[in-house]
């Protein structure tokens, strides 16, 4: 695939996402589908699909502006440099995985919570692709992976991960989680230690039990997200991953619609496979375990405002594990890495620099 930058332009008075077609460089029947990451000014991806709105490839790079006021005048300058972004699939126990792979370096196996799909770690791995190999994926059920084809469990999910890792002939990877995707990742460590290079655990739980039970707010907020009106129940969303301060300065319904890419899905729409991934959840408790994660390096980290998976949780998860650091994110709510994303690219980075450096360290 190739690029030419004088084809790049965009409004940057418009929030969100922005998508403009082009002249296709393989083919007449193709469009090229260019995007604007507002979590990351200056980076771009490009979908190729054809007519029947199919992807058949995609890749992001970095346009390195002099001034922002050009793009803002719908004028191109700058360089492209290519980070080629391959988007891939493997059939494994009944499921079609889709994944993608970007960027060069140690590998990171970045692993999405709830009703998520894999790209909405997007303003995490462009900040990171750069200096590691990044694998994000669709959990089965989820979006693009179909059909869920077995009975959802965690030890099911986890052996996907695993999958991928050997199809990507992965040996060992840095795992990063969110909410559910952070028990997945203890799951995978428990059981196939010797692949983890590292955990970060963000907004998650050692017992899965814990973040399902009705409690609290979540009783009132957790049932307006099913009932009413698609709006009503967005914007009851909407409380659930933000904290009350940030809704308060915020348009909801533009927020609601920033948000829909990184999702993947209205937020006014509940994925089909979320009840069986609840279920999956609660039925597995790493907290009897935990301390045979001893020796890899872990992070944990909490927003303090989180009402999916408060402090309480965070901390009693990373006082299992010997070693691990705790965080408590002042003003975060559940949606940590998108709320605070240059905050979670910083603690990222830093844990696995820091791991990677023991790494070097004891070879």
């Amino acid at each position: 695939m190739s690029f030419d930058p004088q084809a790049v332009s965009a409004d940057a008075h418009v929030t969100g996402l922005v998508e403009l077609e082009v002249p296709s460089r393989v083919g007449r029947p193709r469009t090229w589908a260019w995007s604007r990451n507002v979590h990351a000014p200056g980076r771009w991806s490009a979908v190729v699909r054809d007519l029947e709105g199919r992807e058949l490839a995609r890749t992001s790079f970095r346009v390195e502006l002099p001034h922002e006021r050009d793009v803002h005048q719908g004028r191109s300058c700058g360089s492209v440099a290519a980070m080629t972004r391959e988007s891939k699939t493997l059939v494994h126990r009944g499921c079609t995985l889709a994944y993608d792979v970007s960027g060069a370096g140690p590998p990171v196996v970045w692993v999405q919570g709830m009703g998520l799909h894999g790209r909405g770690w997007a303003p995490q791995v462009d900040a990171l692709e750069t200096r590691y190999r990044c694998l994000t994926f669709d959990n089965r059920g989820m979006a693009r992976s179909q059909p869920v084809g077995e009975q959802l469990t965690v030890p099911l999910m986890v052996s996907d991960i695993v999958a991928l890792m050997d199809r990507e002939h992965i040996e060992a990877a840095h795992l990063v989680g969110h909410s559910m995707g952070g028990l997945l990742a203890i799951a995978t460590a428990l059981e196939h230690r010797a692949r983890v290079r590292s955990l970060t655990l963000l907004s998650t739980f050692a017992r899965g039990s814990d973040a399902s039970r009705p409690r609290g707010p979540m009783i009132w907020i957790g049932a307006r997200t099913m009932i009413g009106t698609r709006r009503m129940r967005r914007l009851a969303f909407l409380e659930m991953v933000m904290p009350p301060e940030v809704l308060a300065t915020r348009d909801r319904d533009a927020l609601a619609a920033e948000l829909e890419p990184i999702f993947g899905h209205d937020l006014g729409e509940r994925p089909p496979i979320v009840m069986s991934q609840l279920s999956a959840t609660g039925a597995y408790d790493a907290s009897p375990r935990l301390g045979e994660l001893a020796g890899i390096p872990t992070l944990v980290a909490t927003g303090a405002q989180d009402i999916v998976a408060p402090p309480t949780f965070g901390k009693a998860l990373a006082d299992g594990i010997p070693g691990a650091r705790w965080l408590e994110i002042a003003g975060a709510g559940h949606g940590l890495p998108i709320q605070m994303v240059e905050r979670t690219n910083g603690l990222v980075a830093e844990h696995l620099d820091a791991a990677e450096a023991i790494a070097r360290a004891a070879s």
